[in-house]
């Protein structure tokens, strides 16, 4: 992935989501430590703050959402939008950063900062968002994300046997969103981009003044698969989208933006622990990885000692 011709140097906005392991946030905020590059983190509204804070203490350019900008975040729920467009504008108003790359907190680098930057400098208008169009997909476990009803913040039974009857496939919402002259395919991705400022800053419009597009996708799921890789594909960022393969380990090609995980099988992600993972995962190509976490300890410590010799 790597070329040896370098354009401009960027400025990398990290937007961090995460509800757990303040140890292990903190030690990747250190990581993404880097230059001019900033690391900007929500963390779930139902969990105390203050472990993460402290754990951050000292670290350069690392910023939290606070105040009424903090919610909760429930899986597959609407407010991870939420949060995320909130993270953004703190990191818009904070610097002129050219690259946001959203990560999860259990997501962690596999090549060094230097790598990193040096792929976005060759990369400069490249968006990094690929999704697959389902509203036209003939499979139920993909158009009933758009054709049911699906509601995960606050969930009571009424909800539960909601998603029940969804899997009957039964597509009884629309499947396109339609307002004005406006008339949108539904595209479904990963919650992982890496988006340049102007993207960002076209989404982050989308968000404020479309408010029937928010009101399509409040009970979509899950929404943070499908809001940003939607309203991408269909303005004229999409023409931007990369279009490179990411295989997984089984040599499938993948939907994979830069951040790898895999579910070796149907319910579970990996969770990789073990200092041989980071063979297969160099070999990737990817950027990141998910998921690591504090358990990931001895992993962690092979990471660092290879990517953290090749900063500058």
């Amino acid at each position: 992935m790597e070329h040896n011709k370098i354009n401009k140097d960027v400025k990398i906005a990290y937007i961090v989501l995460c509800h757990m392991d303040d140890n292990f946030v903190a030690h990747l905020a250190k990581t993404l430590q880097y230059k001019n590059d900033g690391v900007f983190i929500h963390v779930d509204g139902k969990v105390d703050i203050k472990p993460f804070k402290e754990r951050c203490e000292g670290l350069y350019n690392v910023h939290f959402v606070s105040g009424e900008k903090r919610v909760d975040n429930f899986w597959g729920g609407y407010n991870s939008i939420v949060a995320t467009f909130n993270t953004i504008e703190l990191a818009l108003k904070t610097d002129d950063y050219d690259r946001f790359v959203l990560l999860q907190g259990q997501d962690y680098p596999i090549v060094s900062n230097n790598y990193i930057h040096r792929f976005f400098s060759n990369h400069l208008d490249v968006e990094f968002c690929k999704a697959s169009n389902i509203s036209v997909s003939k499979k139920k476990i993909s158009y009933m994300k758009i054709g049911g009803y699906w509601h995960f913040d606050n969930k009571n039974i009424f909800w539960k046997l909601l998603h029940k009857f969804n899997t009957l496939g039964i597509k009884y919402r629309p499947l396109r969103f339609r307002a004005d002259s406006r008339i949108w395919d539904i595209y479904s991705g990963w919650a992982h981009f890496a988006l340049t400022r102007g993207c960002v800053e076209y989404c982050l419009d989308n968000y404020h003044n479309n408010i029937k597009f928010n009101r399509f996708m409040r009970h979509r799921f899950p929404p943070d698969e499908l809001y940003i890789p939607t309203i991408i594909y269909n303005s004229p960022y999409a023409e931007k989208i990369d279009t490179s393969i990411v295989y997984n380990r089984k040599g499938e090609a993948t939907k994979l933006n830069l951040t790898y995980f895999e579910y070796p099988d149907e319910v579970k992600i990996r969770i990789f622990k073990d200092k041989e993972d980071y063979e297969f995962l160099k070999k990737t190509g990817c950027l990141y990885a998910r998921k690591i976490n504090s358990s990931s300890y001895a992993l962690i410590e092979e990471i660092d000692k290879h990517i953290l010799s090749l900063n500058d």
